[in-house]
């Protein structure tokens, strides 16, 4: 029995990279295939690397996504879990390369599972973090749209009006509100048969997280905008391509079965930097954004373990795994 099993979990996770496999290198085959086809345009194309721009892009999107971890933070502490931001800052920024294995499971049970040694409980990680994925979603969605226009609805609908994205909009920020997303949320845990949430944030920490989110997500926006501006000469619609990566960032997050969105995020890239350069140039952008990102995310890393030992922590120790009950937080109280 033991071994059917065993055999029926290995079969699901091949068909489940099968599955990955055959999209991401679908999508993958289709940017290639544009940048082949524009080739002699590419290479005849104004290029350049204005260094000054690409840094400053970098520290941009890395202070978007820390203020975006503060907001998690925050929700923690709102739902009772202690715990203070360089050690969460450092906890968070590990636990999301997990989201490189298809499916959020990898993320979100490192994050669980870090919190819970530093004394957070597994339900308040659990709520904090479905909470906040979710306000993620909708605000980043919700700005994303409404800087990109009826473009990015027009791409799969055609023909959208224009009143459409602001009543999506609308319905999105109503959607943040604790006690519809609360609502919401529990009504898809009955459908896949989890225990509900209790959402029992308080309209102050609910207001100053969806601010926090929309700076931060201005941020990471922005970042990628000036970077595409420090790579491609001519005018470039700032609010456009920071509305571009927004969905983009999000419609890679949303496709479980694509590690980090790879090649889910570039293809969306492409298809909507289209409306600025031609597919091949907008192929190379969006190839290049995922090295942009990658760059990012290793700045991020850098930024919380320095700001993690600044605070007196131990990084060698903390990733040691511990079979006390004993908390690195309670430890490093003692020895202070």
């Amino acid at each position: 029995m033991e071994e059917r099993l065993t055999s029926k979990g290995g079969f699901k996770k091949l068909v489940r990279w099968s599955i990955t496999i055959v999209i991401v290198g679908l999508i993958i085959y289709g940017i290639a295939r544009a940048i082949i086809r524009d080739w002699p345009e590419i290479v005849a194309y104004d290029w350049k690397i204005e260094w000054g721009k690409l840094i400053v892009s970098v520290f941009l999107a890395s202070s978007g996504n820390l203020l975006n971890t503060k907001v998690m933070q925050r929700l923690v502490k709102a739902f009772g879990g202690e715990i203070d931001y360089p050690r969460f800052a450092f906890i968070f920024t590990i636990s999301n390369f997990g989201r490189y294995v298809p499916g959020k499971v990898a993320q979100i049970a490192g994050q669980v599972l870090l919190l819970k040694r530093e004394g957070v409980r597994k339900t308040v990680s659990l709520t904090s973090a479905v909470v906040f994925q979710g306000m993620l979603v909708l605000v980043g969605g919700i700005l994303g749209i409404l800087l990109v226009g009826s473009e990015v609805l027009s791409k799969v609908i055609p023909s959208v009006p224009d009143w459409a994205i602001y009543i999506l909009a609308i319905v999105g920020f109503i959607m943040t509100i604790p006690g519809i997303m609360e609502k919401v949320i529990n009504r898809g845990f009955k459908l896949i048969k989890r225990e509900p949430i209790v959402y029992n944030l308080s309209f102050r920490d609910w207001f100053v997280a969806v601010i926090a989110l929309t700076v931060g997500w201005s941020l990471l926006g922005l970042g990628f905008a000036v970077m595409t501006d420090s790579l491609t000469t001519g005018p470039l619609n700032y609010p456009y391509a920071c509305g571009t990566f927004m969905v983009a960032y999000l419609v890679g997050w949303l496709i479980l079965i694509a590690p980090g969105g790879l090649g889910v995020r570039e293809g969306v890239i492409m298809l909507f930097l289209t409306g600025i350069f031609t597919s091949g140039i907008a192929g190379i952008v969006a190839a290049a954004a995922r090295l942009w990102l990658m760059l990012v995310e290793f700045a991020i890393l850098g930024i919380a373990a320095g700001i993690f030992k600044f605070s007196g922590g131990k990084i060698s120790g903390f990733l040691k795994v511990k079979n006390n009950t004993e908390t690195d937080y309670e430890q490093d109280k003692k020895n202070k």
